[in-house]
């Protein structure tokens, strides 16, 4: 018998992102933003950069593990909403939208760069 798995957008705020970069080894983090906006705004550490606007995120899902978890952060969440929908439409069932985007993550880092 086949299981029907629901195909899931789940927000992840940056605290729970943090304690995912800290504890788990099996996910990969992807920025949708163009290349040049994170060379001036900079990214998380650790995160692949592909354009969800030039192509190259639609190009890259069918070459993507359906054994790791998928987390995607664009400047505000909105772009990294629209991978997170086209993931799911490519059969990964449950994909991670960064709330926020890296305008929420800028101010959070700042934040635990002044407490560490």
């Amino acid at each position: 018998m086949c299981k029907y798995l629901p195909q899931m957008i789940l927000d992840i705020t940056n605290t729970d992102l943090n304690r995912v970069m800290r504890s788990h080894k099996n996910f990969v983090l992807i920025d949708v933003r163009s290349a040049i906006e994170c060379a001036q705004t900079g990214t998380i550490p650790g995160a692949l950069n592909l354009d969800l606007q030039d192509g190259s995120f639609e190009a890259a899902i069918p070459t993507l593990s359906r054994s790791k978890t998928y987390y995607f952060v664009c400047d505000s969440g909105f772009r990294s909403a629209h991978a997170c929908r086209l993931m799911n439409k490519a059969g990964f069932h449950i994909v991670y939208n960064i709330e926020g985007g890296m305008t929420l993550w800028s101010k959070y880092d700042t934040e635990m760069r002044k407490v560490a």
